[in-house]
């Protein structure tokens, strides 16, 4: 019997950027929490927190699972300013193994696309990012 588990997470601005933006680009963050940007988005050099989402897989011991990562997902300030999530990558990415305790962390990061005239702001989505765990 294979059994299916929907976990989510509410993602936010500050949790993957705080960049000031001169032309378009894009904002990669990665399961382990690292940061990179393209195009005209520039990283502070104070970095400040940066975390990738994480989840704990949990079932029974030694257990494998298959992992389901959204395609995208939108960021808004609250009025009428969005941003835009994709590339979701996790850690482990498409198969995950559980330990001997039953357990394991996953990681989730996303490539976030900054707009040249994107609006200084606290970004968050208002409805959880699924992921999806199908136990094997």
């Amino acid at each position: 019997m294979r059994w299916k588990k929907r976990i989510s997470k509410h993602f936010s601005y500050y949790s993957v950027a705080n960049v000031p933006v001169s032309s378009g680009g894009t904002v990669v963050l990665a399961p382990a929490s690292t940061r990179s940007a393209t195009g005209g988005v520039t990283l502070p050099a104070t970095q400040g927190t940066v975390a990738a989402a994480n989840f704990t897989v949990s079932g029974t011991a030694a257990y494998t699972y298959a992992i389901t990562l959204p395609s995208t997902a939108t960021l808004s300030d609250g009025s009428s300013h969005t941003m835009s999530m994709g590339t979701f990558t996790s850690t482990p990415s498409a198969t995950g193994t559980l330990s001997g305790s039953g357990t394991q962390t996953l990681t989730v990061g996303a490539t976030l696309t900054v707009s040249a005239a994107q609006a200084p702001n606290a970004y968050t989505n208002s409805t959880a990012v699924p992921i999806t765990v199908n136990y094997n």
